[in-house]
């Protein structure tokens, strides 16, 4: 079961925090509920975890910065796979031309024999 504190000073705590990056909040124990008497035992012992939940408020601008700046991100990745995959085709299809260029360029004795079955009637 999670503990939500009541407190009224909590509110006020968690609005002072707004604007900034990082804040640290210290709570007395005894005034983090409005009634005390009617805390669950789990929430009162010292190793309870207290939730408290807050949201984030960001601007339109701020939205907008954001999506335009993964948008560039994205293109920029979507390009940057589409060189990698062209760079790779093209060397392959190098390697490839490479290949037939050294077998025309070097004689062996495949070149010259000639393979056929002997049937055993022949012998």
């Amino acid at each position: 079961m999670m503990c939500a504190p009541t407190g009224e000073n909590i509110k006020a705590e968690l609005d002072s925090a707004v604007g900034t990056d990082f804040t640290v909040l210290e709570f007395d124990k005894d005034k983090l509920w409005t009634n005390p008497a009617v805390v669950p035992e789990n929430c009162t012992m010292q190793t309870s975890q207290v939730f408290a939940q807050y949201t984030c408020i960001q601007s339109n601008d701020q939205l907008k910065n954001k999506y335009n700046t993964m948008s560039a991100c994205t293109a920029l990745a979507v390009f940057a796979s589409l060189f990698f995959s062209l760079f790779v085709i093209g060397f392959g299809a190098k390697q490839k031309l490479q290949a037939i260029e050294w077998d025309l360029n070097t004689v062996t004795v495949a070149d010259y024999a000639v393979e056929f079955a002997i049937t055993p009637e022949a012998y």
